[in-house]
């Protein structure tokens, strides 16, 4: 419900900010976004709309409306080329916008009898997901859908203490990020232990076990958890490593993509910027996030939930004047 995209520089150690046009005052919720030169292109899911962002002169420049629908959902995007394939969340059908024409198409896929909301591309086909336990590969050209539901048989299954038993959580997506990196696809699940990756030329199913992430569907409900997910998407380093955060353990690990190797990364930060974090008065911020009790676990771990930081830099504007 906000009007304003904040950025950072850090070299000059101060904030600006960039005003969209929000008359309505509603959620945003800009999850995907590309950079081309000096542009970057938004999709935002609350309003609808492409977002144009000159960077140079950090500001917008045009807004375009994806969906006249007031009923519409937008899912997941991805830029390929010069456009960017954009999944309705309510009805089968996918809207693609050109940057270069900036014009809208609306491309209808076979239904299957799901909500779509995660998209990735590997080159030749689209992988996309919803909230069944189930990958739909669309082929755009021949307008083919084929329903990958041959899964490993540990995927989807819990154990602690001797107890193993297949938990499926309908109500919630399956995945909440894909991406097709080197020869496979991963897909990150927001309630399932294991990660999920598909070999790109045969489409097998294959799961990655990460060391001590196994709990049963219940602990998911904690409510000293912040969010009830498994995983958050963090990063892709080096465009090998794929960075993801656990809110279980509250630390964020990076899957090999070559090596298939998970390795755990411990992040520490220097005394002067943690005195730096307190001179700006972050701590308080990832205080009341509620995801760092003691002051000391930040030489740990700092995870920051990018809502809450901006509901109290909302709040507390003067301290970045």
């Amino acid at each position: 419900d906000s009007d304003i995209i904040w950025i950072y520089n850090l070299l000059q150690d101060d904030w600006r900010k960039i005003n969209v046009f929000n008359s309505k005052k509603e959620w945003i919720g800009i999850w995907d976004f590309w950079r081309r030169g000096e542009e970057l292109w938004c999709i935002a899911k609350g309003v609808r709309q492409v977002i144009k962002i000159n960077l140079k002169k950090e500001s917008v420049e045009q807004y375009w409306d994806i969906s006249q629908l007031p009923d519409e959902l937008i899912g997941g995007s991805i830029m390929v080329g010069n456009d960017i394939f954009i999944v309705s969340h309510t009805r089968s059908q996918i809207y693609i916008f050109n940057i270069c024409s900036h014009q809208i198409k609306l491309c209808i896929i076979p239904d299957i009898g799901d909500k779509l909301s995660t998209i990735t591309f590997d080159g030749k086909n689209f992988l996309l997901c919803g909230y069944r336990k189930a990958v739909y590969l669309w082929n755009r050209e021949q307008n083919t859908m084929r329903i990958i539901t041959e899964f490993p048989d540990k995927f989807g299954t819990y154990s602690k203490e001797g107890e193993t038993k297949e938990f499926w959580d309908h109500e919630a997506l399956a995945f909440f990020y894909a991406k097709c990196m080197g020869e496979n696809i991963f897909f990150l699940p927001l309630r399932v232990n294991q990660v999920l990756y598909f070999n790109k030329n045969t489409y097998e199913a294959h799961s990655l076990e990460i060391q001590g992430e196994d709990e049963m569907p219940q602990e998911l409900k904690n409510e000293a958890r912040p969010m009830k997910d498994k995983y958050s998407f963090e990063y892709i380093r080096e465009n090998r490593f794929l960075g993801v955060y656990s809110f279980k353990n509250q630390i964020v690990f990076e899957i090999d993509t070559l090596k298939m190797e998970v390795i755990h990364r411990k992040i520490d930060i220097k005394d002067e910027d943690i005195n730096l974090l307190q001179k700006k008065d972050v701590l308080n911020c990832i205080e009341m996030a509620g995801l760092n009790k003691e002051a000391n676990n930040l030489k740990k771990n700092v995870p920051l939930m990018g809502k809450d930081i901006y509901y109290y830099l909302k709040n507390n504007k003067s301290m970045f004047r």
